[in-house]
């Protein structure tokens, strides 16, 4: 192969990577084949995966209460970016102490103010366990394996 091929396959290749790396942050469901989506896991041995969801309940000041996903707190980045974006926000550590530190308990109050018909209370971030079925996709089971509270009457950031 000539010097001069070698540098025209090398400039194509490397804008027909720029293409694809454009093309995967622009559309919101990219072709598995360009961006392989984000696989929390495999099913075991018995047919049943496990994965991880985040939920997040809300109380308003008016008494009344909200339960939404998580994802619906970045509903600006692409719905395939947004499961991983909570994992990241509240990961599965943060669980154990029950907490929210204050600058994550400001960012939470801001994304939950958009949400509601008032101004926010007190929010919970629960985190279930969901088990489903690998052959049919059905719920087997779900229960609740954390919860992180923040209390902004109180003034409470946990």
């Amino acid at each position: 192969m000539s010097p001069r091929s070698l540098r025209i396959l090398f400039v194509a290749t490397t804008l027909l990577l720029f293409a694809q790396f454009v093309f995967a942050t622009r559309v919101v469901r990219p072709h598995p084949a360009l961006l392989f989506p984000f696989f929390e896991g495999a099913p075991g041995a018995d047919g049943v995966l496990q994965l991880e969801h985040r939920a997040v309940a809300i109380r308003w000041r008016d008494g009344s209460r909200t339960r939404v996903p998580a994802e619906q707190l970045v509903p600006e980045l692409p719905d395939y970016v947004q499961t991983k974006a909570m994992r990241a926000a509240f990961p599965k550590r943060s669980f154990s102490d029950g907490s929210v530190e204050a600058a994550r308990g400001a960012w939470l109050r801001e994304r939950v103010s958009r949400l509601g018909p008032g101004v926010p209370a007190s929010a919970e971030v629960e985190l279930w366990l969901r088990s489903y079925d690998s052959a049919d996709a059905a719920l087997l089971s779900e229960r609740r394996v954390g919860v992180i509270g923040v209390d902004w009457e109180r003034g409470s950031d946990g």
